[in-house]
């Protein structure tokens, strides 16, 4: 399983999630963010991470 966290750049959790699939595309809704800089986490159950940054207008 995999799972995700959205964060602020000081560590603030925003979302939290389980991915469905190795391969799966999921939509998250982030509307209710307001405009800034994002990290989204995502863990596996093997210790693999992958941190991505985004930026919300």
């Amino acid at each position: 399983m995999k799972t995700f966290e959205i964060t602020d750049l000081l560590g603030k959790v925003y979302l939290v999630g389980n991915a469905l699939g190795v391969n799966s595309f999921e939509q998250v809704g982030i509307s209710s963010l307001t405009s800034g800089i994002y990290l989204i986490n995502f863990a596996d159950n093997k210790g693999n991470r992958l941190s991505l940054k985004f930026i919300k207008q």
